[in-house]
């Protein structure tokens, strides 16, 4: 029984699969330790990513301010629907604008190799 259950266990996590594949395990959201960043790209992307985790704080700030006037609206005794295509497009834009500016720098630090492991990934960096 225990044979079964190791068999079952190296049959699960792809034990002797050697497809040639790149063998990282991505375990955290957001982990970049399968680029293997030398010690510039390191420095370079740390800065990329404060100033990311800052421009998606007052996004978020922002939408909630956003998101208070989509309220005010509905709650007007008259609909305003190109208001709210104003909120919803203003939203939008400034998540657009926040995800373009970090992709543009992240493909100004790696290398192609590394940009090719990390579009794998882009969805983890979509803003919500």
């Amino acid at each position: 029984m225990r044979a079964l259950l190791f068999i079952f266990l190296l049959t699960l996590f792809g034990y002797g699969d050697d497809d040639g594949k790149d063998k990282h395990h991505h375990f955290y959201k957001k982990d970049l330790t399968f680029l293997s960043l030398d010690d510039t790209q390191k420095v370079a992307v740390k800065k990329i990513l404060h100033e990311y985790r800052k421009e998606i704080e007052a996004f978020k700030k922002k939408k909630v301010t956003l998101l208070k006037e989509r309220q005010k609206i509905f709650l007007d005794d008259t609909f305003q629907f190109q208001k709210l295509e104003e909120i919803y497009s203003k939203i939008d834009k400034i998540r657009n604008d926040i995800e373009a500016k970090f992709l543009e720098n992240m493909h100004a630090v790696l290398n192609p190799t590394q940009r090719e492991k990390f579009i794998h990934y882009l969805h983890e960096w979509e803003i919500d």
